[in-house]
């Protein structure tokens, strides 16, 4: 193709490029001159017409509207620009104060029933909605559960299965079991079904007894009911045991009787009932009576029962067991009551009829015939009794009787027979004697007999001197010491029968008594009284010759020996040689061998018998020791005063000389003036002349002669040091040399009044008492003297008051917490220590107790009774001295151990991250706690009585319990208190989006941001931020950027804000503004070099229209492509303006701010911040630069 062809093709390409870029800039500019008309046509047109309140809408944001107590309700007032509002709430047409807000939320009272509306007032126009729709809202309270016993009874035994059901009217409610308050779990013995409508205790135990509840839950609402009704279940521990009783309750029931068993059981109802003979179960109705119509003998044996209840039978204890007896009636006995079968005419007759009952009664029967009704036989009302008061040959026969139960219809066998014999004649008794000596001597014995042979039974009556006397009735009268009383004619008689039947009177015989004669006995030596080794002789005699005699010492029988001699027939008696053994009262009896017949004691010779006396020596002047010149006083004596007495010295007898002196008799011995010499051992000897009787030696006086005058020794009863006031001491003083010694006191020098037996005593010692004591020693009426003793002192000083410190830190105390206190003495040993509260003295019980010497007071654990004031007092050891009580100590103790109260600041269940949350452990009571935290029940590292959360994290979230201490020997840990949940959730994020759109790029400078929060449903308020500062305007969530408020072009941040939780957003991502007013001067810089381009090719078009030379084939040329290449050769030498401009400076920094920000927003929906036609025209300009200035079409 020639050069003008191709020029003419190239222009003709440029044409229609700048035609296109043309229409390209007319279409921008009348879309951005149609958005801008709608915006004032729209702006005229909102102002124009009276302003109408939007149509409030309220709606139901919680689930129901029908709603238990404790629901939370939430209702939502939806106004169109709810930030311009606000809101007024109504119930049942009456005005919600309280409440201003969007959203009412409501914990659900049944006096919250009722129909909801709001109503909106506008912030500044001061116009309000119409009223909203109506939402009702029903409260009522949840149901309470019923509980109900399925297994029947309250009361069970161990092993029992016990069930129970827990229901209400709905089915969608699951339920949870309680034990005395405490919830129930399942075991192996507990059983509960899915939805816990039913309860089972397999197999009860003690430890099941209690009162049982349940309670209802709607879980999928989170609803809890009150407590049911109550079941008291009481668990007996041992198995109980029925008791059966019979009716009738005969011993023995004879064949054809009825019978009914009965067992009964107290404890619990619903028993069935089982029963047993001989062992095994019978047939019988499971109730608790068991009845035979005809007893048998089969049914003899031994019956109890069981009781039973539950489908799955429980069996208690088989009862005891009752016998039932069947027996044959019993064969009567007869018996002879009146003694004898052969009897006498008009004698009596009593026979019996007995069987082992008392309600039977007889028939009687002769020779097997009744008997006929006769005057002389009488029958008692039962006819147990048959009499014939008068016998005659007619009633001689064979008796029998027959027993008859008629109140049960049963009559026995024939009882046994008596054979009843009838004589006629009256017998006639003969009387014996067992001895015929006559006389009789009192107290021999004698044997009467009387005997009848005609029948049996009889008794014997006796007579004397014709009288009835008492005696046996069995034929034999026996007097087995006859008197005088007992001589006289005796006979007797036979009788027999209660209304006796006498035999005739037998013939008499004679009894003659009189008395043994009494010897005589009499002393034929001359004294009663007589010394050892004297003779006695004595003699018994009576009138007549036949008599033999014994001898008597004190009513002892004496025999033969060495020195008692007795002649043949006991006449004459002699003691050779009296000795001690020999005293005592003599006498004598007669004795009739032959016979028997002893008499009485003789009269009576007391003998006494003397060891010659020994004299009492006596010391007269007092002691044995005496000093050099004191004077010696002995005496001799013995009872009579017919002795004498010989004096000796060492076993020497001593003669009278210038200072010895002996008086007549003896009696006296004195030694005026003792020397050396008359040291020695004293006695003496008695003498009597007349009888030629000497004493032995009598007892013996050593007399002690000391040369030197001696010193006694002081001491007292205590040696401590001090000794303190009221003490009481004892000064012993004594001279160990002698006896017989009285004593002087004195202090300071002073003799002082005390007893002058060796012991000064101060009962109660003060300080008047202190000093120094001795003493001295005397004896004698012209005293005796001895010297000094040596000094000791007494001092006396105040009783030290004990000091009562508190051990344990604090003074108020809780029930269950140790005490300690101590008391002591300061500076002072030994003490004792007894205490009291509230001037009671305590004594030492558990959870009282006190240190080895009472020096600790410890209570183990305190309660209310310990409160009170505490003091103590010191008592010394092994003394008498006790200290006042100290000053009081108080110890409060409290009634109950405080509670442990947790509290969250801020108390909102939910918070957010970023939040601040603060725990407080708050025990409002005593000191000196220290504090101990748990999150999840595992401890955290702090004891203060604050947890700060600092800036919360969702990790922070769970439960939180605290707990309290004190103590270190003893801790006393406190209960942890209720938890506290706590709840956090991420913090909404706030984001910034562009409302500005590319359209508008051309008819505004600024660009309008709007801040909202993702993730949340509530109404929020927004802070601006330029940079790190606060924009000061009021809180919107849209802001506009001006290049006269933000000359720098800053980067920009927004945070939610609200006046509940949470209070503010998270601060949204930075904005940067400068990035699209950037972009902005580069669509502006584009159009530009886009007209300025169209015009500049617009004139050389024509210009080459003008001036080339049309080609021979101009109208021949036809164009292949409507998009053809244009290439602009030697552009380099006019670069385009559009490329210097995007080559600016300013440009260098644009990669990095599209990396910050990534997007521009459009009117509606974020856009990027580089569109397609953005990227489309830098990748022109890009290319155009790489082809050297040249333009390429958009189908490359």
């Amino acid at each position: 193709m020639s050069q003008p062809n191709s020029a003419a093709f190239t222009c003709a390409a440029e044409w229609k490029m700048l035609l296109l870029k043309i229409f390209a800039v007319i279409y921008l500019t009348a879309v951005c001159a149609d958005t801008e008309a709608d915006y004032v046509t729209q702006s005229n047109s909102q102002t124009s017409p009276a302003y109408e309140p939007p149509l409030p809408v309220l709606k139901l944001k919680s689930a129901h509207s029908d709603v238990f107590s404790s629901e939370k309700v939430e209702l939502n007032c939806y106004v169109d620009g709810s930030s311009d509002w606000t809101v007024t709430w109504k119930k049942d047409g009456k005005e919600l104060l309280s409440e201003n807000g969007l959203v009412l939320t409501i914990t659900a009272q049944t006096k919250h029933s009722g129909g909801y509306t709001c109503t909106g007032q506008h912030k500044t126009k001061l116009v309000s909605t119409v009223i909203s729709n109506q939402i009702i809202v029903t409260v009522t309270d949840p149901p309470t559960p019923t509980l109900k016993l399925l297994s029947g009874w309250q009361d069970v035994f161990v092993t029992e299965n016990v069930s129970l059901s827990c229901e209400v009217s709905s089915p969608e409610w699951t339920f949870t079991w309680y034990k005395d308050k405490n919830q129930l779990q399942k075991d192996s013995v507990l059983t509960i079904n899915e939805k816990g409508t039913l309860f089972s205790i397999t197999s009860v135990s003690q430890t099941h007894q209690g009162q049982y509840s349940c309670k209802a839950h709607l879980k999928s609402r989170g609803v809890d009911s009150e407590f049911s009704n109550t079941v008291d279940l009481k668990v007996y521990s041992s198995n109980p045991k029925p008791i059966v009783t019979r009716s009738p309750n005969f011993n023995q029931m004879y064949p054809g009787e009825s019978i009914n068993f009965k067992c009964t059981f107290s404890e619990s109802t619903g028993w069935e009932y089982v029963w047993y003979h001989n062992g095994k179960d019978i047939p019988a109705p499971n109730n608790d009576a068991y009845t035979i119509a005809s007893v048998g003998h089969s049914n003899s044996g031994d019956y109890h029962c069981k009781a039973k209840r539950g489908p799955d039978p429980f069996y208690t204890a088989a009862s005891e067991s009752i016998t039932l007896q069947v027996s044959d009636p019993p064969t009567p006995t007869l018996k002879l009551l009146s003694g004898w079968q052969d009897v006498f005419v008009t004698e009596k007759v009593s026979l019996s009829c007995e069987v082992s009952s008392p309600e039977w009664t007889f028939t009687w029967y002769k020779d097997k015939k009744p008997l006929p009704k006769e005057s002389v036989l009488t029958i008692n009302e039962k006819g147990t009794l048959f009499s014939i008061t008068s016998v005659s040959q007619t009633h001689q026969g064979q008796y029998s009787c027959k027993a008859h139960l008629k109140s049960r219809g049963v009559d026995s066998e024939f009882s046994n027979t008596v054979d009843l014999k009838v004589y006629s004649s009256n017998p006639k008794p003969i009387v014996t004697r067992s001895s015929n000596f006559n006389p009789m001597y009192p107290g021999e014995s004698i044997n009467f007999n009387c005997m009848c042979s005609e029948s049996t039974g009889w008794e014997y009556v006796w007579y004397h001197k014709g009288k009835d006397i008492p005696a046996p009735n069995n034929g034999a009268y026996t007097i087995a010491s006859v008197g005088h009383s007992n001589s006289g004619d005796y006979q007797c008689k036979a009788k027999r029968g209660p209304d006796p039947f006498n035999t005739a009177a037998s013939e008499t015989i004679t009894l003659q008594v009189s008395d043994p004669p009494k010897p005589t006995l009499k002393l034929l030596s001359g004294w009663q009284d007589v010394f050892v080794t004297e003779k006695v002789s004595l003699s018994c005699e009576v009138s007549s010759p036949d008599w033999t005699f014994t001898w008597y010492k004190d009513k002892n029988q004496l025999q033969k020996d060495s020195v008692l001699t007795i002649n043949e027939k006991g006449t004459l008696f002699n003691i050779t040689s009296v000795s001690q053994t020999h005293q005592g009262q003599y006498a004598c009896k007669a004795h009739l061998t032959s016979r028997g017949v002893n008499s009485e004691f003789s009269n009576m010779v007391n003998i006494k018998v003397y060891y010659p006396p020994k004299p009492t020596l006596k010391l007269l002047s007092g002691w044995q020791d005496v000093f050099v010149t004191e004077n010696v006083s002995l005496s001799c004596e013995v009872s009579s005063p017919d002795w004498t007495f010989t004096w000796y010295k060492d076993k020497n007898q001593l003669q009278k000389d210038s200072v010895l002196t002996i008086n007549e008799k003896g009696t006296l011995f004195n030694i005026t003036s003792v020397s050396q010499t008359h040291q020695g051992q004293y006695s003496c000897k008695a003498h009597l002349t007349s009888r030629r009787v000497n004493s032995e030696f009598s007892n013996s006086v050593d007399l002690k002669v000391y040369s030197s005058n001696p010193k006694p020794i002081v001491t007292r009863s205590s040696n401590f040091n001090p000794m303190y006031p009221g003490e009481s001491i004892n000064f012993n003083c004594m001279c160990s040399e002698s006896t017989g010694w009285e004593y002087v006191w004195y202090h300071k020098g002073k003799d002082i009044p005390a007893p002058n037996n060796g012991t000064y005593t101060i009962a109660s010692v003060d300080h008047s008492n202190s000093g120094d004591y001795y003493c001295k020693a005397k004896r004698g009426p012209d005293p005796f003297y001895t010297a000094t003793s040596e000094t000791t002192s007494l001092q006396v000083s105040e009783i030290p008051v004990p000091l009562l410190k508190p051990l344990t830190q604090w003074l108020d105390v809780f029930p269950g917490e140790s005490v300690k206190m101590s008391c002591e003495m300061k500076g002072s040993t030994g003490w004792a220590y007894t205490w009291r509260k509230d001037a009671e003295e305590i004594k030492a019980k558990n959870p009282v107790s006190f240190s080895a010497n009472g020096h600790i007071l410890s209570i183990s654990h305190a309660s209310s009774l310990h409160h009170g004031d505490y003091s103590c007092s010191g008592k010394l050891k092994g003394r008498s001295v006790t200290s006042n009580f100290s000053s009081e100590v108080t110890l409060d103790v409290y009634d109950t151990t405080p509670r442990v109260t947790l509290e969250q600041n801020p108390v909102d269940n939910l918070m957010h991250t970023d939040d601040f949350v603060s725990f407080s452990c708050h025990i409002n009571v005593s000191s000196g706690w220290e504090y101990l935290w748990y999150k999840e029940d595992r401890p955290l590292s702090t004891s203060e009585n604050n947890y700060n959360i600092s800036s919360a994290v969702t990790r922070d979230s769970g439960s939180y319990k605290c707990q309290v201490k004190r103590g270190v020997s003893s801790v006393f840990t406190l209960q942890m208190s209720e938890a506290v949940i706590l709840n956090i959730k991420e913090r909404p994020q706030a984001s910034i989006t562009l409302q500005t759109g590319w359209s508008e790029a051309f008819s505004t400078d600024s660009l309008a941001l709007k801040c909202n929060v993702t993730d949340s449903d509530h109404m929020w308020n927004f802070t601006w931020f330029r940079g790190n500062e606060k924009i000061d305007l009021p809180p919107s969530a849209d802001h506009a950027v001006t290049p006269q408020n933000d000359p720098e072009q800053s980067y920009y941040t927004c945070q939610g804000i609200r006046n509940e939780r949470p209070f503010y957003s998270k601060t949204s991502h930075d904005f940067r503004t400068k990035n699209l007013l950037l972009k902005r001067r580069i669509l502006l810089s584009i159009s530009g070099c886009l007209f300025f381009g169209i015009i500049a090719v617009f004139l050389g078009c024509i210009v080459l229209r003008i001036f080339r030379k049309p080609a021979e084939n101009d109208e021949k040329f036809e164009e292949e492509d409507l998009f053809a290449k244009m290439v602009i050769k030697d552009s380099t030498d006019a670069p385009c303006p559009l490329v210097e401009y995007i080559t600016d400076a300013s440009i260098k920094a644009m990669p990095a701010d599209v990396d910050e920000n990534g997007t521009v927003c459009s009117e509606t929906t974020p856009l990027p911040i580089t569109s397609q036609e953005d990227q489309g025209l830098m990748t022109a300009n890009h290319d155009s630069t790489e082809n050297g200035g040249g333009l390429v079409s958009f189908q490359q």
